[in-house]
């Protein structure tokens, strides 16, 4: 009988069988294949391990992810069948593998800031699932944090922002102002004033006086 090994001392096959020269039974046994079943870190394989299946049938094994993860590729005998959730080997004739492996998902933050502010880190910031991330954002001399936008949603002129437990993508964008500082004062010699001073402008960043405190 196809996929049936015979033990010569008792075969039994739908019946007892009696070997006419010994006068014995008969009993028949079914052959039997192993598929290997693995997963790497991230995700599981089930059924997993030694999988006993018999000669000429079918076995389907299920991929599972780990929350926070995605299948990245499944190999069946050590040849790619892609990223499958679940394979199933047909009319099984032989020993096989299966391997499943995982990757973390990610998603990516993207960070811009306009002239006279920059932002840390900045571009397309990749960020793993669930994990948090901080930005920095500091103005240029004679400038000032005008607004930080998270998800064109304003959350005001902050120097740090952080995006905790990211399940998405998102974006964040710093927009500036130039500082405007109007100084006036008195020039003087020997004590006695010698002119009137006013200064107005933008990106003023800092004001010198002279050893007697004026300007």
């Amino acid at each position: 009988l196809a996929g049936y090994t015979f033990d010569p001392v008792s075969i039994t096959v739908a019946g007892p069988v009696t070997d006419n020269v010994t006068g014995k039974d008969f009993t028949a046994t079914p052959l039997t294949y192993t598929i290997m079943a693995s997963a790497d870190e991230g995700g599981s394989i089930s059924p997993s391990g030694a999988v006993v299946v018999n000669y000429g049938a079918d076995k389907t094994f299920t991929i599972t992810p780990d929350e926070g993860y995605a299948i990245a590729d499944v190999l069946v005998d050590d040849e790619s069948v892609e990223a499958v959730a679940t394979y199933t080997f047909e009319n099984v004739t032989a020993n096989h593998t299966i391997a499943a492996s995982f990757t973390p998902l990610t998603y990516t933050i993207t960070a811009s800031a306009g002239t006279g502010v920059s932002i840390s880190p900045s571009g397309a910031v990749v960020v793993n699932y669930g994990a948090d991330q901080t930005f920095t954002i500091t103005p240029a001399a004679g400038y000032a944090i005008a607004d930080v936008l998270v998800d064109d949603e304003s959350v005001g002129a902050v120097s740090t922002y952080t995006f905790e437990d990211v399940t998405a993508n998102h974006t964040i964008a710093a927009t500036f102002v130039a500082v405007t500082l109007s100084i006036s004062g008195t020039i003087t010699s020997g004590g006695n004033p010698l002119a009137n001073v006013s200064v107005a402008g933008t990106g003023l960043t800092a004001v010198t006086t002279g050893s007697d405190g004026k300007y």
